[in-house]
């Protein structure tokens, strides 16, 4: 019986198990992660947390959140990604360092994926016999309101430049990260979640392994 509950439990949190580095300190909190896009041959380095570690994955679990840092077409990103096998939209989010001021990131903030939507590329023909100026005033809220869209269902939400590495700076000096994410101003009843992780020595190794 202790068995039949024990792999239950199990699949209620495996969700999604990233491939960790090969040299990979199991013992938490913080691990690198190696993601590879089967499409496209592209591998991600991501320095995140999980809810528990083999030598091999981090495992993580449906509608939880966890902290993101990581190196992206040369662009550091940090802030909020969500877990599992079925990743949920992030909304806005807040990062506290220790007794720091906390940070507040929007999804606003977020690179999106500049590939282009089918649906919209359909479009095209519906304006291109435009007069030029009318023409550049369609496609530039076409785009708008095609990054907002993408950054409201985006499953991480993350801060760029300066920002990211401030924010950065901190995380490496202190102890105690505190984020809270699952904000959502045009649906102000959906709850929030918080969370909290410590920052330990496995922090740097991970960072060092993905050559943050």
């Amino acid at each position: 019986m202790k068995g039949i509950i024990w792999l239950a439990s199990l699949a209620l949190i495996a969700g999604c198990a990233s491939t960790s580095s090969d040299s990979s300190d199991s013992s938490g909190p913080w691990a690198a992660s190696v993601k590879h896009d089967r499409f496209s041959g592209e591998v991600e380095c991501f320095v995140s947390t999980g809810d528990f570690f083999t030598e091999t994955s981090v495992v993580t679990s449906n509608n939880k959140y966890y902290p993101l840092i990581q190196i992206k077409n040369g662009v550091l990103m940090v802030g909020v990604r969500s877990g599992g096998r079925y990743p949920i939209p992030v909304g806005d989010v807040k990062i506290r360092v220790d007794s720091n001021k906390a940070y507040d990131i929007s999804i606003t903030e977020t690179p999106v994926d500049e590939k282009v939507d089918p649906m919209i590329a359909s479009m095209k023909a519906s304006y291109e016999s435009l007069p030029e100026d009318q023409k550049k005033l369609v496609i530039s809220a076409i785009d708008n309101a095609s990054k907002a869209q993408k950054a409201m269902v985006s499953t991480y939400t993350v801060a760029t430049g300066d920002k990211a590495k401030a924010l950065l700076e901190e995380i490496k000096n202190g102890r105690k990260l505190i984020y809270q994410a699952g904000i959502f101003s045009n649906m102000p009843a959906m709850q929030s979640s918080i969370g909290e992780v410590e920052i330990n020595i496995s922090l740097s190794k991970a960072l060092k392994q993905c050559e943050i």
